[in-house]
């Protein structure tokens, strides 16, 4: 079950996007900014996941990090 304190915040904050980690406690139905991030472990167990989200809202949730500001410049 999604926390009710965190839809009032997620519905408060209308001008940022959140993004939902795949496999946390997830709203059932999503806010207009809200979207689902499937890290690529993850996408066979989205594929056959029950909880359906809109295509529209999922993407694909890559991290990565940089030792320093230059190596960011690619």
């Amino acid at each position: 079950a999604f926390p009710e304190v965190w839809r009032t915040t997620v519905e408060e904050l209308s001008e940022a996007f959140v993004i939902h980690p795949f496999g946390g406690s997830l709203p059932e139905r999503p806010a207009p900014n809200e979207y689902l991030g499937v890290r690529p472990a993850d996408v066979d167990r989205f594929r056959f996941a029950r909880q359906r989200w809109p295509k529209e809202r999922v993407l694909a949730l890559v991290t990565a990090t940089f030792r320093h500001k230059r190596d960011h410049n690619v």
